[in-house]
């Protein structure tokens, strides 16, 4: 009779022991497979994104797809689908109907060397478009007197990374066309910087991210950014003194102190607001633990206030 009760019991935990793995299994199974599309230049970012995220949750699946700008809208009609894309302020493109949500940034920026002999004063003055214009683009000789109108006779030599983005955010802030950037170009980020700590004259046009350093969270040594004189009136006023610190200059940009014709913005982007809560987790881990990854791939991190606005955005009340 034991023996019996005994079978049973053990037959009974048999049983349940294959309900819980089989719904274990369909628990897996059922798991939502989520596709990415990402533009051109951002499947780099997607792929990172998407295998650092699959280390630490390797349960969820997804598949990654590269797409042209005329492609992406079409295909982002499903609700499992996400989206990452650059895009301009200034310029309307396939997302803006999207819902969305910031995940980093370009930023153009003007660098020159921290040992400049006139760093000092142009932190006072900065630097206007008209007159930044005027001297990149002419034909008369580039010194730094014409930059600071007076005679000093050192040559100033401008320098721009091989960028098709960078050259046109340029070229509008300046509002000259592409060609008329008179600067030497350089191949790489790293080729420009060393340029750039060797040449206490020279001037420099890059992506923010270029010259941070990520661990520090600084500008890297030897190059500091060139203030902006955004209203001509040959000084820094409070509203643009925005340079001392990455951080504050970094939150002036996201609040719009920075002339916004020098960012572009990379979204992640979703028909509709992302009900399917495998997606919220993966896209509150971009917004947090995964910046580091955005970073190390050439874009700007968010700023904490930014951070925190996302992750209320993505799990509202």
């Amino acid at each position: 009779m034991k023996t019996k009760i005994l079978f049973n019991v053990m037959l009974l935990v048999l049983i349940s022991i294959g309900v819980v793995s089989n719904d274990a299994a369909k628990v897996a199974l059922q798991r939502d497979t989520i596709t990415v599309f990402a533009t051109h230049g951002m499947s780099s970012l997607a792929g990172t994104l998407v295998t650092e995220y699959g280390k630490q949750n390797p349960e969820q699946f997804f598949e990654v797809k590269s797409l042209s700008l005329s492609q992406f809208k079409d295909a982002m009609n499903d609700k499992n689908s996400l989206g990452f894309i650059a895009q301009r302020p200034d310029v309307s493109m396939v997302s803006e109907k999207m819902w969305r949500i910031s995940i980093g940034r370009n930023v153009a920026v003007t660098t020159i060397n921290t040992e400049n002999p006139f760093a000092e004063n142009l932190d006072k003055t900065g630097i206007s478009p008209k007159k930044l214009a005027e001297v990149i683009s002419g034909n008369q000789q580039k010194t730094w007197g014409a930059i600071l109108g007076n005679d000093q006779a050192e040559p100033v030599r401008f320098y721009i990374l091989n960028d098709p983005s960078l050259k046109v955010s340029v070229s509008k802030f300046l509002d000259i066309t592409t060609d008329a950037v008179a600067a030497i170009e350089t191949k790489s980020a790293g080729e420009l910087i060393e340029i750039l700590k060797n040449d206490k004259y020279a001037i420099a046009f890059c992506q923010l991210a270029a010259i941070t350093d990520i661990n520090q969270q600084a500008i890297i040594e030897h190059i500091k950014l060139l203030p902006l004189d955004r209203n001509g009136n040959e000084r820094i006023d409070y509203n643009e003194n925005i340079y001392g610190k990455l951080t504050d200059f970094e939150r002036a940009v996201w609040i719009g102190k920075y002339p916004k014709v020098l960012t572009s913005n990379v979204y992640a982007v979703a028909r509709v607001f992302p009900e399917n809560e495998n997606m919220a987790d993966f896209l509150s881990w971009i917004v947090t633990s995964g910046q580091q990854f955005v970073e190390l791939n050439g874009y700007t991190d968010l700023v904490y206030s930014e951070k925190k606005s996302n992750l209320n955005k993505l799990n509202p009340t």
